[in-house]
């Protein structure tokens, strides 16, 4: 069962852990502050067990401790409303996908560095970049970037060079991207799957529905998006649920969470802009709601 841990940034409330309850005070902010968020989006861990949340519509990229107390924000003037972020493992670069086409790299501490890039077809451009993961394989980086207008998934070089690309197929709209066990995860919102690849674009499996006595069968999804992998364990968030599978595409649990726009915690309100796993805790990014989730 997933149990609503805390909620940030909404000040006080009850942290439920294991069915002990104690209390937390989580960092807020009056309505101008720049610790309110505006539709956040993808967020990935930082060092120490910290949170970098995409805050889609401020422009910015917003650093959390894992209490929820602001630490830093950064981005305006540079970013054109993000949508996905990854980091490097070997320098620390902070690589965001923009709706203006771009890659962008910031060093951890918010500096600027580069981008690359730009709107088009060809090989290395991109029409509405947004899932985006960072692999580092065979004393290797490179970059995994869902290219969701041109229906495919591109690798790139963290300097900007093109290396490959595989096609989702036409008209369709790849959104999340997930990295584990030399796997990856690609959910396609339109199409209400989750497909399967290895690194070198190679398609292993598509997860769509499960048969029952060889005739019933249910969709796994409607709308997913977010996705996330953590110790063997596949996250996908679709609507107001999220389900876990395993790598091989057995659905393990199925998490119901109640649709409304509200600041009860547990209530996810439109789509799930992002989610990982930092500690044992999921932490779940709300669109609508404007806030950070954490469920354990």
């Amino acid at each position: 069962m997933i149990h609503p841990l805390n909620t940030f940034p909404h000040g006080l409330v009850d942290l439920i852990i294991d069915l002990v309850s104690i209390d937390g005070c989580i960092g807020g902010g009056s309505s101008d502050s720049d610790s309110v968020l505006e539709n956040p989006r993808n967020l990935i861990a930082a060092l120490g067990g910290n949170l970098y949340v995409i805050d889609h519509a401020s422009s910015q990229i917003r650093l959390f401790h894992r209490s929820g107390k602001l630490l830093d924000c950064w981005g305006s003037g540079v970013l054109s409303k993000p949508n996905g972020i990854a980091r490097s493992d070997r320098n620390g670069l902070i690589f965001v996908t923009d709706t203006d086409d771009e890659i962008k790299a910031f060093q951890p501490n918010s500096d600027f560095q580069y981008s690359f890039g730009g709107s088009g077809y060809g090989d290395g451009q991109f029409r509405q970049p947004d899932g985006i993961v960072c692999v580092d394989v065979n004393d290797e980086e490179k970059l995994y970037i869902v290219d969701c207008h041109n229906h495919r998934v591109q690798v790139m070089r963290p300097g900007g060079d093109f290396i490959h690309k595989f096609d989702m197929g036409h008209d369709s709209c790849p959104l999340g991207l997930a990295y584990g066990e030399n796997l990856l995860f690609v959910t396609l919102h339109y199409e209400h799957c989750v497909k399967v690849f290895r690194l070198d674009g190679a398609l292993i499996n598509t997860w769509t529905a499960i048969t029952y006595d060889n005739s019933n069968a249910f969709l796994l999804f409607e709308y997913p998006r977010a996705i996330t992998y953590n110790n063997g364990h596949v996250y996908v968030a679709d609507r107001h649920y999220i389900q876990t599978f395993l790598v091989d595409g057995t659905i393990l649990q199925n998490w119901t969470l109640k649709n409304e726009t509200s600041s009860r915690p547990g209530a996810l309100g439109g789509e799930v802009g992002g989610m990982v796993i930092i500690d044992n805790i999921l932490y779940v990014s709300e669109t609508i709601n404007n806030r950070i989730e954490l469920f354990g």
